[in-house]
């Protein structure tokens, strides 16, 4: 089971990661970019998590 952190800080920079992603440079199709996607939903983030996919 998944452990919740609350965060009460918008500039935290534990969300740096997730902070203006529809900006080019996160894009994973762009020079530089992570290739960061944001999984949503019950079925999606089962997937995600039976998959080999890395996730943060």
């Amino acid at each position: 089971m998944a452990l919740v952190t609350p965060v009460d800080d918008p500039g935290d920079p534990r969300l740096d990661d997730f902070r203006d992603l529809t900006t080019a440079d996160r894009r994973p199709d762009r020079p530089g970019g992570k290739g960061l996607v944001i999984a949503e939903g019950v079925v999606v983030v089962r997937r995600l998590l039976a998959s080999p996919y890395p996730v943060r």
